[in-house]
C-alpha cells in the first residue's frame, strides 16, 4: 500500500506537555506535531497521509492499511517509540524512524525499524518515497548537509484531527550557543539558518485561517 501513517507517540508527563492542565481546556494538546506536518507536506499526492498524535487523544491504529508507518520521537519517548515500532513491524509494515531520537541514538533505533532517517528530511524523504514506489528503497537515509531553509515547505494542516492550544511556526534552525544539555546543535548545527520572512508570514496566515489565535515561534 502507498498509504503513509505518521505517528507521534505519547510523551511521559512533563512540564512542557501540561498534561494535567489540558484536561481543563477544550484542547487535545498544547502543540501540533510540526515535524510530521512538514513530512506530510513533503509527501507527494499519490501517497495518502494519515496522522496520529497520541498526545492529543488519537488512538494508534495498529491495524492501519497503510504500508508505510513513520514514527518520530524525542529520547524521552524512547520506550513508546520502540514499542510501537516493534508492534507495527510484527504486522508486516515498513517502519520508518526519524526525528531527534533517531539522530541521537541511531544504533538503538536501527534494530527496531526497516528504514532509519538521520539528518533533516526535506530531500531524503521524497527520495525514499520515490524509491519505495519503484520497489527498491534503501534502509538508511542520511542527510549530511544542512538543508536550504526555503526548501522546507509550509506544514500541511489539513491532516490534523484535533484541536491544539497553539499553532507552531519554525523560523530558524541551528543555534550559536553551546548549552551542554541541548540536542539542537547536534541535529541542526551551530550556524543559524533563517526561513524567508514571506514564508513565515504565509504559515502564520494558514494557522489563522484554521481559527488559531496564538502561534508559537
Amino acid at each position: 500500500s502507498h498509504k503513509v501513517y505518521l505517528v507521534q507517540p505519547k510523551f511521559p508527563p512533563s512540564y512542557w506537555g501540561l498534561e494535567h492542565f489540558m484536561a481543563l481546556t477544550p484542547y487535545g494538546a498544547v502543540f501540533p506535531p510540526l515535524g510530521l506536518l512538514t513530512l506530510a507536506a513533503l509527501t507527494p499526492p499519490e501517497f495518502p497521509v494519515t496522522l496520529c498524535d497520541e498526545n492529543a487523544g488519537d488512538v494508534v491504529d495498529l491495524d492501519t492499511d497503510a504500508g508505510i508507518v513513520c514514527i518520530t520521537g524525542y529520547i524521552i519517548q524512547i520506550k513508546r517509540v520502540l514499542d510501537l515500532a516493534d508492534q507495527f513491524r510484527a504486522r508486516g509494515k515498513t517502519v520508518v524512524l526519524g526525528g531527534p531520537m533517531a539522530n541521537l541514538l541511531p544504533a538503538e533505533c536501527r534494530q527496531h525499524c526497516d528504514v532509519l532517517f538521520e539528518g533533516e528530511a526535506e530531500y531524503t524523504w521524497p527520495r525514499f518515497l520515490k524509491e519505495y514506489a519503484g520497489g527498491r528503497h534503501a534502509d538508511h537515509y542520511v542527510e549530511h548537509d544542512k538543508i536550504h531553509m526555503p526548501d522546507s515547505p509550509p506544514p500541511r494542516l489539513d491532516v490534523l484531527n484535533r484541536r491544539y492550544a497553539h499553532g507552531i511556526v519554525q523560523c530558524t534552525r541551528g543555534c550559536p550557543f553551546t548549552c551542554e544539555f541541548c540536542d539542537i546543535i547536534v541535529m541542526y548545527g551551530r550556524k543559524m539558518r533563517f526561513k524567508p520572512v514571506e514564508q513565515v508570514l504565509k504559515e502564520v496566515q494558514a494557522w489563522h485561517r484554521r481559527g488559531m489565535t496564538q502561534v508559537f515561534f
